[in-house]
């Protein structure tokens, strides 16, 4: 369905106003599957399933930032405030916590409101 999609927005023939609404499209089923992908992992904290899932869930959401920093910014700090709340200690949290405070200063965002007591 993506590709159909991403396919009608390059070819030359779409008009730029129904390439606009395409991309609208694709935009709002990136934010669901973002949206998902995020409600799959907290609902499991802690697991050793939200363990291993948070990296490559917290990396698309840093990806999305593109996209959507608004959205992604907050789903980011969704998934990190359920770690901070449910598992705290885990080397995954810590760690995908200082790589996101990180690009948030490097991209001048400042850094995140978590719900938890700094170290």
């Amino acid at each position: 369905m993506l590709n159909d999609l991403y396919a009608k927005v390059n070819a030359p023939e779409t008009p730029e106003a129904e390439k606009e609404a395409v991309n609208h499209q694709i935009d709002s089923i990136g934010r669901a599957i973002c949206k998902a992908k995020v409600d799959f992992v907290v609902e499991r904290v802690p697991s050793e399933f939200s363990n291993v899932a948070l990296p490559p869930v917290a990396t698309m959401l840093r990806g999305m930032y593109d996209l959507n920093g608004t959205f992604a910014l907050s789903e980011m700090q969704r998934l990190l405030n359920a770690f901070a709340q449910k598992q705290p200690d885990s080397p995954y949290y810590k760690e995908i916590k200082k790589e996101i405070d990180k690009f948030l200063k490097e991209n001048n965002l400042g850094g995140m409101e978590l719900d938890e007591k700094e170290e």
